[in-house]
């Protein structure tokens, strides 16, 4: 029985890959049942089968790339806080004089504050972590218009009223416009252009 069941699985996997492709290239279910010689509805239990597989394998790819990269990020970070440690660590050098076993050495030590650069990076590491786990606040996007200022309503509408088109302009009140109207107006001149 168990080479039964091994047999009807590989079965199903077979006929699980070709529907996958063929819905791939764009075939309705109806076509890809014709096509395999089954039903609709094994076709539509199939691709649902197959859509779970595909957003969990998502999911997961996701999720190893996300924590690999994070690793990444974890490691530099580590590796410039211990450069920037070392950084603020007093300068020594030390210059020997004359030749042989007692000759006189003269030892220098000069202070430092820490290199910068270090903190500069590992600011960039932090940034790079909060956007990867998606911990930033949303950022508002506006079209601008000239200058770099942002465009209102009513300087849109005035500008769609300049360009070329076969319409007529919108009709309005200030800047308020008549919807129904509008949808009336153009349907009339839709119908219109049908009739001639």
């Amino acid at each position: 029985m168990p080479r039964a069941d091994a047999h009807r699985k590989l079965e199903v996997l077979r006929r699980r890959q070709a529907v996958a492709d063929l819905y791939l290239q764009g075939l309705s279910q109806m076509a890809i049942a014709e096509r395999l010689n089954i039903s609709q509805a094994t076709v539509s239990a199939d691709l649902k089968h197959i859509r779970r597989e595909w957003r969990e394998s998502t999911i997961r790819d996701f999720d190893h790339a996300q924590d690999r990269e994070l690793q990444k990020i974890d490691r530099l970070e580590r590796e410039l806080w211990e450069a920037w440690e070392r950084s603020k660590k007093p300068q020594q050098s030390a210059v020997l004089e004359g030749e042989g076993a007692q000759q006189p050495r003269r030892k220098t030590m000069r202070s430092q504050n820490g290199d910068p650069r270090y903190l500069e990076l590992i600011h960039k590491c932090i940034a790079a972590r909060c956007a990867l786990l998606g911990l930033n606040a949303p950022q508002r996007l506006e079209h601008s218009g000239p200058g770099g200022k942002p465009l209102a309503f009513a300087t849109i509408l005035a500008t769609a009223d300049k360009e070329p088109t076969d319409e007529p302009p919108l009709e309005r009140t200030g800047n308020v416009f008549d919807v129904d109207a509008e949808l009336a107006r153009l349907r009339a001149g839709h119908a219109g252009r049908n009739e001639s």
